[in-house]
């Protein structure tokens, strides 16, 4: 029997769009004459934070005259110069309130600087409002644009910037990794408040390049762990990513690498009110194959990216956005007699509106459609051992509609949302395999096995979360949430989970801080996770973890910030995965004979992290990251380590530079990933191969030095930026997976194992024009 979920609630969120809507047809009242306090404060609901003192901006400190500007940045610069002030941006978003020491005329910096030593006291204090904003989150992150061309990344990809951050695991190679002990698709990617369902390209031969074209996103709030009840439908981390919005009011951007050729423009119009922006990029990759030695074949791929804003009135903002992108790859490993050709296509289309309603609340409306359609064939032909063919079909369609809230009273800050998704899928798969006698191992029977699915779910989620912060005291503060989601698309009912959450930081001086965090956090399996290539055409309860993690934060004297943070996962209702044993770097896992099924009672993910790191103050920044932790499986009543489960990790890095030059030196080490051992058992003809353990020896430690060296060249129209990057400068070989086989000589039976290797030196030349 069917349990509908509750449909009023779709009306409840198109009531609250039209409400909005309809509220941002009327103008916000004139700025001349209210205090500039208060004028910040509304601003600072359109996505921007202003930190001063009352010694700065007295509270009784009023605008002397009506603003022409009409964005955010420049009307808040417009206001502030009236009396000597300007802003000085110490963050992505974050812009102090100073004097303006030098007589000029006021104007907003737009790159971080060295703060003169007459406004420390003037940055550092903030008034009691910022502390209702203070992040709660233990395991909170920022990564901005800046960050993203500092950093060495292989295939200059965005997310691979979070592989450096303490708690993640990553095999070097896939744009996404596992965090804290978690899957890789356990992490929430947004873009702009819109979720982005598989933003990858070549999905299944390791997802290595995103979407998120660096030159598009501003900055990544990055949650490991703890996050707010406003994230949902993923259990282990979130990246809540937002797009740049140039000032200038024309913007031109043209790069060029061995992995990517990208071009950027964005313009200005009706006076500053509106802007548009273009993003495309062209994946070179095609032509780099040579140089990696790699067996991907020819993968090929775009992807594009727009915005249109648009800024009605002083209080309302509107937006409209797309990405896509499209993918074919012709992938062959020839020693293995395996070929699979792939294409892939992906829509997402979202459009947003923002209404202020006073100085102390505002709401977001988003409705969002999105389109994904993974077709893949694959054809394995191992003469007189293995021969299969795979063909695999799917398509999901997703069309939302959410409405965010925030407003606050003298001590309280809340936020609400709810959300109503229509979804469909359609998959059509079909696949044979034939594993003739004696192989892998000579005693191992024929099998012949043939799968054929055919599954097109529908259904509907619904979501809606509400969540509390206030200050109790001047060192307190604390975040109390819940969450309540549904989904229906199972055909058989309807689940509902309720996750509450608990946060808090207190700060015991001005120079510490500790913070504490308990949640319950649910992942119910989307629509497009069905996995229908294990022969699997049923939807599993959502699988649920409860958190808890303790952090503690210091400044030291030199500048440098220290960080230790303590977590534990505990999972339960674990879905079944499947994987294979000895080698994943395959391009049909589901034919190959060492496919096996983990169906895990329940899990548990625990470590230290300890972070050390300076990131102010020319020309030298560093940070070093240790990370101890364990992640393990319960089967069967006995722990068995995840295939990820790296005991120890760190993560360190040197950057250097001046007016001209940007030099960044990185290493990444972990100790080695769990493996399954073999040996012969028995002698002579009686002999035979066990398998052993699954997962209870590792593979070596793995390393890898990265370089990028970033040259400024100021040019005619705008600079260039010419950059030479290396990724694994050494050529560490780390190890990936093995091909075991067995065979007899002269009657005795002879184990051929050999150990296989990601990627080795990866050098990049490119150059970026802005102008």
């Amino acid at each position: 029997m069917r349990v509908n979920s509750p449909k009023p609630l779709w009306w409840a969120c198109l009531a609250l769009a039209a409400v909005v809507f309809a509220s941002s047809a009327h103008s916000a009242p004139p700025y001349a004459g209210r205090t500039v306090h208060d004028v910040l404060q509304e601003l600072r609901g359109r996505g921007v934070s202003f930190i001063y003192s009352t010694a700065v901006i007295p509270s009784d400190l009023k605008v002397t005259s009506e603003p022409s500007q009409t964005s955010a940045l420049r009307l808040a610069a417009e206001v502030l110069a009236q009396h000597g002030l300007e802003l000085l941006r110490v963050a992505p978003g974050s812009y102090a309130v100073v004097r303006n020491h030098r007589g000029a005329a006021p104007v907003v910096q737009s790159t971080p600087a060295a703060v003169p030593e007459q406004s420390i006291d003037e940055i550092v204090v903030s008034t009691s409002r910022y502390a209702l904003t203070t992040e709660i989150a233990a395991t909170h992150n920022l990564i901005a644009q800046q960050d993203l061309s500092m950093l060495p990344q292989l295939g200059e990809e965005t997310l691979r910037a979070i592989h450096r951050l303490p708690g993640a695991a990553s095999n070097g190679l896939s744009g996404l990794a596992a965090i804290r002990g978690g899957e890789p698709n356990e992490t929430l990617i947004l873009l702009d408040g819109m979720q982005l369902f598989e933003p990858f390209h070549l999905k299944h031969f390791f997802s290595p390049v995103s979407l998120l074209d660096s030159r598009i996103v501003a900055d990544m709030d990055v949650y490991s762990g703890g996050f707010g009840a406003q994230y949902g439908t993923r259990i282990s981390a979130a990246i809540d990513a937002h797009s740049i919005r140039p000032e200038a009011p024309h913007y031109y951007e043209l790069g060029a690498s061995l992995f990517h050729t990208n071009a950027l423009t964005a313009q200005r119009f009706a006076g500053g009110d509106g802007q548009w922006l273009l993003s495309a990029r062209r994946s070179n990759l095609d032509e780099i194959i040579h140089i990696l030695e790699s067996d991907f074949g020819e993968p090929q791929y775009f992807d594009v990216f727009t915005r249109l804003d648009y800024e009605l009135s002083p209080s309302t903002q509107v937006s409209a956005a797309y990405l896509g992108s499209r993918d074919r790859i012709s992938a062959h490993r020839r020693s293995r007699s395996e070929s699979a050709v792939a294409e892939y296509r992906n829509n997402y289309g979202w459009a947003t509106l923002d209404h202020q309603w006073s100085s102390t609340a505002s709401a977001r409306v988003i409705a969002s459609f999105t389109d994904v359609t993974n077709n893949r064939r694959g054809h394995i032909d191992q003469a007189a051992a293995l021969i299969g063919d795979v063909d695999d079909e799917r398509t999901f369609h997703i069309a939302g509609l959410q409405v965010d809230g925030a407003f606050e009273t003298a001590d309280l800050a809340h936020r609400w949302g709810l959300s109503a998704r229509q979804l469909s899928a359609m998959y059509d798969y079909s696949s044979n395999v034939r594993i003739e006698e004696g192989y892998p191992y000579p005693q191992s029977p024929a099998r012949a096995i043939e799968r054929a699915v055919s599954l097109s779910p529908d259904g509907q989620e619904y979501a809606a979360y509400w969540s509390t912060r206030a200050q109790l005291g001047r060192a307190l503060t604390v975040d109390v949430g819940v969450r309540w989601d549904d989904e229906n698309y199972t055909r058989a009912n309807s689940e509902t989970q309720l996750a509450p959450r608990l946060g808090a930081v207190y700060v015991l001086s001005p120079h510490q801080r500790f913070r504490i965090s308990w949640g319950r956090f649910f992942q119910a399996q989307s629509i497009n996770e069905a996995q229908i290539e294990s022969d699997t055409n049923v939807f599993f309860p959502a699988q649920r973890a409860d958190q808890f993690i303790v952090s503690y934060e210091t400044d030291l004297a030199v500048g440098a910030q220290v960080r230790i943070e303590v977590y534990r996962k505990n999972y339960t209702r674990l879905r079944p995965r499947w994987e294979n044993l000895f080698d994943p770097v395959v391009l049909a896992p589901e034919l190959k004979p060492d496919r096996v099924l983990v169906d895990p009672e329940r899990a548990r993910a625990e470590g230290i992290e300890l972070l050390v790191s300076k990131r102010t103050g020319a020309p030298w920044t560093w940070w070093f990251a240790y990370t101890w932790s364990q992640a393990k499986d319960v089967i069967d009543g006995r722990e068995v380590a995840r295939s990820w489960d790296q005991r120890h990790a760190i993560s360190a890095g040197v950057h250097w530079t001046n007016d001209r030059w940007d030099i960044t030196l990185a290493d990444t080490y972990h100790s080695g990933w769990p493996t399954t051992p073999v040996r012969i058992v028995g002698f002579g003809d009686d002999a035979s191969v066990e398998v052993g353990e699954r997962n209870s020896v590792r593979f070596d430690d793995a390393n890898s030095v990265d370089l990028r060296i970033n040259r400024r060249v100021p040019v005619t129209l705008g600079e260039v930026d010419l950059f030479l990057e290396v990724a694994n400068l050494f050529n560490e070989r780390n190890p990936c997976c093995m091909s075991i086989s067995a065979t007899r000589t002269e009657g005795q039976l002879q184990i051929n194992q050999q150990v296989d290797h990601w990627l080795g030196i990866v050098p990049s030349i490119g150059f970026l024009w802005r102008y």
